[in-house]
């Protein structure tokens, strides 16, 4: 795809960020409106939250968090009309090799698990299930622990 660039998170994102959460994440987080998706992602740490753009608009992102060695993926979005053109495995590489690159490391995400596509894709990058864990959202949807060494 042309135009397609990988850049650090800026404050004018924001909106972009709730709204795409809001509009791909909706088995996992149905219970949340818009206030409690901008509370969550106002505790994030920007310095680890990464943009795609295609077509000079925002069209994925993903956001991690060091953790005890670890690096969590909190979110990885994509715009379902920019989905299967590789910018999810842009962006979760990277993450990896920003976490390489402290010595962080293996990282970890929860998967919904009913979401085959989400599993699919880590499964395709070397992750693997971990743990399962019931009722792990608020809305009680139980997901996977997902596991890849880096």
């Amino acid at each position: 795809m042309q135009g397609l660039t990988i850049r650090k998170y800026r404050r004018g994102d924001f909106d972009t960020y709730v709204d795409l959460l809001l509009l791909t994440s909706t088995n996992e987080y149905s219970n949340l409106g818009r206030n409690d998706v901008t509370r969550m992602l106002k505790t994030m740490d920007k310095d680890w939250i990464w943009v795609t753009e295609a077509d000079r608009k925002a069209v994925g992102f993903i956001a991690v968090m060091p953790d005890r060695g670890m690096m969590h993926v909190i979110w990885l979005d994509v715009h379902p009309t920019y989905q299967r053109m590789g910018i999810g495995s842009a962006l979760l590489g990277t993450a990896i090799l920003a976490g390489k690159g402290f010595g962080i490391g293996p990282v970890i995400v929860e998967v919904w698990v009913g979401n085959e596509k989400g599993l699919a894709f880590y499964t395709r990058h070397g992750f693997r299930k971990k743990k399962f864990l019931q009722n792990y959202y608020l809305n009680g949807l139980s997901a996977y622990e997902m596991v890849r060494d880096i």
